[in-house]
C-alpha cells in the first residue's frame, strides 16, 4: 500500500491553522484518510512525504471530523492554487492559501502529494 501526506489548510480565519493528512491506497482503487494532525511550522514529518501520484476517489470516514480546529468533516482543493482546505459543506468557499473564492463543484480524482509542502 502506498501512503501520501497532504498538507491542508482550516477554513477558519487564522491562516496558521494547518494540519496534516495521511491517505493510504486500498484494494479498491480507492485512497482513504487513516489519520490527521495539527502541524506547525517548527514540526518535521516523521513520515515520508515524497511525490505520489494518487489516482482515484477518497474516501472519508465521517464519523469524525478531520480538522480538529473548526469539526469540519471534509475537504477541497482549490481550483486556482491546487491547495487544499477543510471544508463544511458550504457551497460557496474561500481557498486559506490563496484567497481565491468560488463555488464548490466537482470532485477530486487526481493530485500529486509533496506539491504542498
Amino acid at each position: 500500500m502506498e501512503t501520501a501526506i497532504v498538507c491542508v489548510g482550516c477554513c477558519t480565519d487564522d491562516p496558521s491553522n494547518r494540519f496534516g493528512m495521511r491517505v493510504q491506497s486500498k484494494a479498491t482503487g480507492a485512497w482513504g484518510v487513516t489519520w490527521t494532525f495539527p502541524l506547525s511550522n517548527s514540526r518535521k514529518f516523521d513520515e515520508p512525504t515524497g511525490d505520489v501520484g494518487i489516482q482515484g476517489s477518497i474516501v472519508i470516514d465521517t464519523a469524525k471530523p478531520i480538522c480538529d480546529f473548526c469539526g469540519a468533516k471534509s475537504f477541497f482543493k482549490c481550483g486556482s492554487c491546487d491547495g487544499f482546505n477543510c471544508w463544511k459543506e458550504n457551497a460557496y468557499v474561500t481557498c486559506g492559501w490563496c484567497q481565491a473564492g468560488g463555488n464548490i463543484s466537482g470532485a477530486i480524482s487526481s493530485f500529486k502529494s509533496g506539491d504542498d509542502l
